[in-house]
């Protein structure tokens, strides 16, 4: 009868064991998380620019930036493969901070939603000026 006994208990902790080993394992199959550096930036000399402001009543509205010389042609930029088919290339683009311009360079996205695409950021051609208009998903 003692024979049985220690035969039921090491059946019981095989059991555990192999349960413990079995959840240990279940993690491995997951799917590997894709970690992306931020784009790089270049820093460039800009022209002064002239910043026009939102209504009070709209505080919540982006600031609207415009410059009086265009901003530098875009940088060509070499695309590098997709993490996945589900990712979109968002390119580079010049933006205007702390008094410089600087080159965001492109990266790649997952959508927001299926079908959405990118509109890329870009300067306008406004009045006398160049307006920066932030690109955005649709």
């Amino acid at each position: 009868m003692n024979s049985t006994k220690k035969s039921i208990k090491r059946g019981a902790l095989s059991v555990a064991l192999g349960a413990t080993l079995l959840a240990a394992l279940a993690g491995c199959g997951r799917r590997p998380i894709v970690v992306q550096a931020p784009p790089a930036t270049v820093i460039q000399a800009a022209p002064t620019p002239v910043t026009v402001t939102t209504p009070a009543a709209a505080p919540s509205a982006p600031q609207v930036i415009m410059l009086k010389e265009a901003p530098p042609a875009p940088r060509p930029e070499t695309m590098p493969p997709p993490p996945s088919s589900d990712y979109t290339w968002v390119p580079g683009y010049w933006a205007y901070r702390n008094g410089q311009q600087l080159w965001v360079a492109g990266h790649w996205e997952i959508p927001p939603r299926v079908g959405a695409t990118w509109v890329p950021s870009r300067w306008e051609r406004q009045g006398d000026g160049y307006a920066f208009i932030q690109g955005y998903w649709q």
